[in-house]
């Protein structure tokens, strides 16, 4: 169960999707933050902005916190996390992308041992084209 919400919470901050917007075709009059849209209007929606946008979480989206998604965040809202798109476009190999994640993660702890880094240094160097 944890290991599931660490892959959603990496899914979630590291805007994951490989596709970062969507783009819909309105099928009837709206309006959206006081701009009205019109039948046949496109509407270009950004996983970025969904996905980091403080009104859907409880729990600060900019920061990385897998109990997120045990606790404060266990009913987010659905529309707020579009990794993988949604409805029938969705992706038909979300499932198989989240099971290899599970497996990569599981085997790393299996078999690599982490280690505190200790202090950030900061190299600098020159680029060249």
């Amino acid at each position: 169960m944890f290991l599931s919400n660490e892959v959603q919470s990496l899914l979630s901050t590291t805007h994951a999707p490989v596709v970062d917007c969507i783009l819909r075709t309105l099928l009837k009059d709206d309006e959206f933050n006081g701009v009205k849209l019109r039948k046949g209007d496109s509407v270009l929606i950004a996983f970025y902005d969904v996905h980091m946008d403080e009104r859907y979480w409880n729990v600060n989206p900019h920061e990385f916190r897998p109990e997120r998604f045990l606790n404060e965040d266990k009913n987010h809202n659905p529309y707020a996390l579009g990794t993988f798109g949604g409805g029938y476009r969705a992706c038909a190999g979300q499932d198989l992308a989240r099971l290899e994640l599970k497996t990569i993660i599981t085997r790393l702890m299996q078999y690599v041992t982490f280690v505190d880094g200790g202090e950030e240094k900061i190299v600098a160097g020159k680029y060249s084209v």
